[in-house]
């Protein structure tokens, strides 16, 4: 949800009203954060916060925000920070980049000469010429959070499917004993299964979702009718 949100606000926001093109600080910002992995990012997070509290800045002897536990309010704000991070960029970067390309067509210029304004270019005309691949960045960017949850979960210690993943894979919790699930076949296969199916479901909806949005590719997918010889 926070990618879906803040993704295509951030491409459209990185566009300059004036030039019609990227900022370079929105450049800057976009290029580093669609690479940078998001467990990086959550162990500076970590690090800032103990720092924080061992100088005394932050109020009582605990930090400003959990670092690590199980919890539905206030340790949910870093492990979901930590994993939206990279695909909030990585979709805001390709929105900003496909937003760009369109505003320097030919018919926004036309547009343009007729007295359209920066809101009328953006929302009647580019937007929705590019709605369909922005949807499909979407659904790519599920992958992105499949391979950050692990990560994610195991430096957050948040017991979840991608926590569960490391006990299949590697040592328990117990120093000297390895987890009840360690290399349990069935257990594999199901988190595996279950990977799979997310990611499949997730490129199926955005195609389908980006077929529905766009009649250009229903019209490309519909096979033309060749005129009967006589």
């Amino acid at each position: 949800g926070v990618t879906i949100l803040l993704g295509p606000i951030i491409g459209v926001l990185a566009i300059a009203g004036r030039t019609r093109r990227i900022r370079p600080s929105a450049q800057a910002i976009l290029s580093i954060g669609s690479t940078v992995p998001g467990f990086f990012f959550g162990t500076v997070l970590i690090a800032l916060l103990l720092y924080l509290s061992r100088a005394g800045i932050t109020p009582g002897r605990g930090t400003w925000l959990p670092v690590q536990g199980y919890g539905t309010t206030w340790h949910l704000v870093l492990p979901v920070l930590t994993l939206a991070l990279r695909p909030v960029m990585y979709v805001g970067y390709l929105t900003a980049g496909l937003l760009e390309g369109e505003l320097q067509q030919d018919y926004i210029r036309v547009a343009r000469s007729k007295g359209w304004g920066w809101n009328g270019l953006l929302w009647r005309h580019a937007l929705p010429n590019i709605v369909s691949p922005v949807v499909v960045a979407l659904g790519q960017s599920v992958r992105m959070l499949a391979s950050g949850l692990l990560l994610v979960e195991a430096l957050f210690d948040w017991r979840g499917v991608g926590w569960l993943f490391w006990q299949v894979l590697a040592l328990g919790d117990q120093a000297f004993g390895r987890s009840p699930v360690f290399l349990n076949e069935q257990v594999l296969a199901t988190l595996l299964a279950l990977f799979g199916a997310v990611l499949l479901v997730a490129d199926l909806t955005a195609s389908a979702i980006a077929h529905l949005v766009d009649p250009r590719l229903r019209r490309a997918a519909t096979p033309t009718r060749r005129p009967a010889l006589t």
